[in-house]
């Protein structure tokens, strides 16, 4: 990260810090909700992509449903997801072909 990258960010956060009361306001509770429990459900699960519990929720909220995916596209979202369950830095460059290969399409 550059110089000017970090300082941005650290000027960004500093005005979020001081409008974090706004910015909670602005959002309802619902959303919010949904998220921890989506979290916790993510975390306690044994494998999020066989708990379709997790992933009607978790669709839902984010409304891939909505985006026309096909269901071999959501399977294959969902095992992505669940391989890399605790790797810090996923390497996107490496899943989108996946995502995206033809077998994926509507």
């Amino acid at each position: 990260m550059s110089e000017d990258q970090s300082h941005q960010l650290q000027t960004g956060l500093a005005k979020l810090r001081m409008h974090r009361v706004a910015v909670i306001d602005f959002f309802n509770d619902e959303p919010i909700d949904v998220y921890l429990y989506l979290r916790d459900r993510f975390e306690s699960a044994a494998d999020c992509s066989r708990d379709t519990v997790f992933q009607f929720l978790f669709r839902s909220h984010y409304r891939l449903d909505n985006a026309g995916l096909s269901v071999i596209f959501k399977a294959a979202y969902f095992g992505l997801l669940e391989k890399n369950r605790g790797v810090e830095n996923v390497d996107l460059e490496c899943i989108c072909p996946t995502l995206i290969s033809p077998r994926n399409s509507a």
